[in-house]
């Protein structure tokens, strides 16, 4: 699910003109400032290192602030989004379009138009599409499979094509409909499948997600009405030759798994006074897997269940079609003062065919403000965790399309965070944490790339230090460890599923003049290792797979002509590390992406 932070970040200086300029971390805080801190998550780690253009930042309907959405978020854009407030901004372009293009082959197109645009509705239109394809030469180990030390050379390509449509209208002075439309096409080859079933494989992905909302009030009282649907669905078969014969002996179908998530939610907010509030919020979402057949890890329910050693963990499951449900209540009182932020909520959680039917689990954010120049926050959180493909497809999007995962559950998270200055434009940021997740999903190699239901506990912490000069420097380092063990699979992150040691990032934006751009930046996540059992289920007992350090130098420069032109040339990888995804396919070397951007 993990895509570079660093790369992200780099990608959209290069766009960001066209954009506006983001606020900085490091703008002077007052003591009025509102306080609302918010989990750390992970450091994402793309499939391959390759460039999109800026993310349409387009804003899923916000339900309640504890709701979930299944929305998929668009990868490129350079034109700012709708804005979903009380009031609609509007700007003075209609449409965008932006192109990049790389050799061997990275491209990236993003095409957008603002149909209707008057300050009570707004209907737009907008499209994208990321493609790549990438050579790796390799050698076979004399002592391996195939007994040869030959060397191969076997291409990766992916096509990702989204076309979507969103609505807004005003009603009243107090009420608004929202409405988002989005489909995704993804096609995808993997070739180091071909050598195992001596023919081309490829597989082709379908996403379908719908949004409705409606958000009105009357006095002090504010409620929002909402649901939504979304398709996660494989097209192509695994190779029968290509699955574990434990697969036959059970007679379990190949073929491929389809999702489908029914969303419905509702939340009522109750403003008291300017300081404090409390709030409500319900949210129920169904997962539906096809009836010819799914294969389920973790699975729970009156279903054949099949005990497997380790980190088969508990059971791997054979279902034909299989429902489970999860509805969340989350109330929740906040108080705010001149100096302090008190969030107290709970989340109450009642599932269906996901194992134990009833959880709970703290929603709590405590942020001081004692003066300008420090800022401490304290937050605890949890609460069950569904796995949906989309999510999954996120961290590992080569993983194997036979299977649905259950929910996972997360007992507790403890997270804080202390911010110092900025004085004279530094300022200096300490965080850490610690948390206790079960049967949460991390990668795991038998045979194909797929996730095990582990118990994992574990802590994290880091330090980041920025600097900004005017508009014409802007820079930022951070440093952040975690648990890491290579003989304790329980012994993590939980956000951090490929297990890395510590992270490293760092990033800097150089303003020379004002039509330039420069950007450098580095990542590096280091030891990272998945969970591997050999070919047949009933091996040896598991053990790490080394997957090989990210170390990731990018530079890029932009150029705007106009207001509206710009101009960008963007490298990744620059060092051309080697190293593997979670699925264990090799990861794109140098790359990059060239390009324009233009408004109109």
């Amino acid at each position: 699910m993990m895509k570079h932070q660093l790369i992200i970040s780099a990608a959209a200086a290069i766009i960001m003109p066209l954009a506006g300029m983001a606020q900085s971390l490091n703008k002077e805080i007052t003591v009025e400032r509102d306080i609302v801190p918010e989990q750390r998550e992970a450091t994402r780690i793309g499939f391959t290192p390759r460039i999109t253009l800026r993310p349409v930042a387009l804003k899923q309907l916000s339900y309640s602030e504890n709701g979930v959405t299944a929305q998929v978020p668009a990868s490129i854009s350079v034109l700012d989004p709708a804005a979903y407030a009380d009031s609609i901004y509007v700007s003075p372009y209609k449409g965008y379009a932006a192109i990049g293009f790389m050799p061997r082959y990275n491209a990236a197109l993003s095409l957008g138009y603002r149909i209707i645009e008057t300050e009570r509705t707004r209907l737009g239109a907008w499209m994208q599409y990321d493609g790549t394809s990438y050579k790796h030469t390799f050698g076979n180990p004399p002592s391996g499979e195939c007994g040869t030390d030959e060397r191969k050379e076997l291409t990766y390509n992916r096509h990702t094509a989204t076309a979507a449509v969103d609505f807004r209208q005003l009603v009243g002075a107090r009420s608004a409909i929202d409405l988002a439309l989005d489909y995704t096409f993804v096609r995808y080859s993997n070739p180091s499948l071909d050598q195992i079933v001596d023919k081309s494989y490829n597989q082709n992905i379908h996403r379908l997600n719908t949004d409705a909302l409606w958000t009105s009030g009357f006095n002090d009282l504010t409620y929002t009405v909402g649901a939504r649907f979304s398709r996660f669905a494989y097209v192509n078969s695994t190779p029968k030759s290509f699955l574990l014969d434990f697969i036959d002996e059970v007679n379990s179908p190949t073929c491929p798994v389809r999702e489908s998530n029914l969303g419905l939610n509702a939340s009522l907010r109750a403003d008291f006074d300017d300081n404090s509030l409390a709030e409500l919020g319900v949210d129920f979402s169904s997962l539906s897997y096809n009836q010819t057949g799914v294969i389920t890890m973790s699975g729970g329910g009156d279903i054949t269940e099949v005990e497997l050693p380790r980190p088969y963990h508990p059971i791997l499951s054979q279902l034909s079609g299989f429902t489970t449900w999860l509805l969340r209540f989350t109330p929740r009182y906040r108080y705010v003062t001149g100096i302090a932020t008190v969030d107290l909520g709970v989340k109450i959680d009642l599932t269906h065919n996901a194992g134990k039917a009833f959880h709970i689990a703290p929603d709590v954010t405590l942020g001081l403000n004692p003066s300008s120049k420090l800022s401490v926050s304290f937050r605890a959180g949890g609460g069950e965790e569904q796995n949906t493909l989309g999510s999954l497809y996120a961290v590992n999007p080569y993983m194997a399309s036979l299977f649905a995962y259950t929910n996972s559950h997360v007992p507790f998270t403890l997270d804080a965070e202390m911010t110092v200055g900025p004085f004279s434009g530094a300022y200096l940021t300490l965080f850490g944490g610690y948390a206790k997740a079960n049967e949460w999903l991390m990668p795991v190699w038998n045979y194909f790339s797929q996730f095990t239901a582990e118990d994992v506990k574990g802590w994290h912490a880091g330090v980041a230090a920025g600097y900004k000069w005017r508009d014409a420097v802007d820079a930022r380092v951070s440093f952040e460890t975690a648990s890491h063990s290579d003989s304790d699979p329980s012994s993590a992150y939980y956000l951090w599923r490929d297990r890395a040691k510590f992270v490293v990032d760092a990033s800097v934006r150089v303003t020379p003049i004002s039509p330039l751009d420069i950007t450098l930046g580095y990542n590096l996540r280091s030891k990272r290792q998945i969970e591997y059992v050999s070919e047949t289920v009933n091996a040896s007992p598991y053990f790490f797979q080394p997957v090989g350090s990210v170390s990731n130098l990018s530079a890029g420069a932009s150029w705007r002509f106009t207001p509206q032109l710009t101009v960008f040339l963007k490298g990744e990888n620059l060092l051309n590390h080697d190293y593997s995804l979670l699925s264990l396919i090799p990861a794109q070397g140098l790359t990059g992406l060239a390009g324009l951007s233009y408004k109109f």
